[in-house]
């Protein structure tokens, strides 16, 4: 048996069956939330899975390429058999570009439901909330440094060509 485990990057699930990520500016922390169109499948994603992440474990990496960028996201669990990670392929907008630069380095996780039906307020947030310290910009050529985004993009980066 050996004295520690090396990751199996093949063993990494990564969740991507979300719309897109979006940015809210006016909390005491600016906030960034996957969106859903399914209010069960959030619901369910975070009671299963980000609930239990400790919150000085969570990463949030944006990769930049050309014109798009990668939103990965990932955190430690007491459940690591059933702990996943999130990504999502996106063209740079300037709400991304606003979340760049204001951050801090920090921001809270959220979850967001959207619905087409209500034009006034299609992104309803949860109220639960985590708190993520961990939060880099790279450029693809930097991920080699980086486990998480290394492993997503490694893993995932031919489904999306």
């Amino acid at each position: 048996m050996p004295l520690f485990a090396v990751p199996n990057e093949d063993a990494i699930q990564w969740i991507d069956n979300f719309l897109g990520v979006g940015y809210r500016f006016f909390d005491l922390r600016m906030n960034v939330f996957p969106i859903f169109s399914d209010k069960k499948q959030a619901i369910q994603i975070w009671e299963d899975l980000i609930k239990w992440w400790v919150d000085p474990s969570i990463k949030i990496r944006f990769v930049e390429v050309g014109d798009d960028y990668w939103f990965v996201m990932g955190g430690d669990s007491p459940f690591p058999e059933s702990n996943k990670s999130f990504f999502k392929v996106l063209k740079k907008s300037e709400h991304y570009e606003r979340f760049k630069k204001g951050n801090e380095g920090q921001a809270y996780l959220r979850m967001g439901i959207f619905r087409e039906k209500d034009k006034s307020s299609p992104v309803t947030l949860f109220k639960k909330k985590k708190i993520v310290t961990d939060i880099k910009f790279l450029k693809e050529n930097e991920v080699k440094d980086d486990l998480l985004a290394w492993n997503c993009l490694h893993q995932n980066k031919s489904r999306t060509t």
